[in-house]
């Protein structure tokens, strides 16, 4: 019987934070999607024709990712890929800090009115470190 280390206990519970986030955020946009369509028009710097494909593709990888982490022989991949997904959201969000969001910033989907701030991309970056830390555990 394989016994469970401290690092493999931690990856577990690293690998549950990262793909609840993921799975979550592509609930809340796959149940609304033309709401996220919605929010994706506000945001500048999204061409006006890219809304819509953007909007059925962003929930569709959060939710590959969010169950590909749990595969080991794609585990890395999925991490990889969950930084460049929340890389690309922050670069986003950093474009249009001071932009009033009617419907909130579509993170986890439909939400109430918000002023995108400093402290929200912040919050957003914090989001980073657990798959740093699994990165980490991984090499181990």
């Amino acid at each position: 019987m394989k016994r469970f280390s401290l690092s493999s206990s931690s990856a577990f519970l690293v690998q549950a934070v990262i793909s609840c986030v993921l799975l979550y955020s592509a609930y809340g946009k796959i149940t609304d999607i033309f709401s996220f369509t919605e929010i994706l028009s506000y945001y500048r710097y999204i061409p006006s024709g890219w809304q819509i494909p953007i909007a059925f593709a962003v929930p569709i990888l959060e939710l590959l990712i969010g169950l590909a982490i749990w595969v080991p022989v794609m585990r890395k991949t999925a991490v990889w890929a969950y930084q460049v997904l929340l890389f690309a959201f922050i670069l986003l969000l950093s474009l249009n800090v001071g932009q009033t969001m009617p419907y909130g910033c579509g993170c986890f989907g439909p939400g109430d009115s918000t002023v995108i701030t400093w402290a929200a991309i912040g919050r957003d970056a914090l989001l980073l470190i657990p798959a740093w830390i699994l990165l980490y555990l991984m090499k181990k």
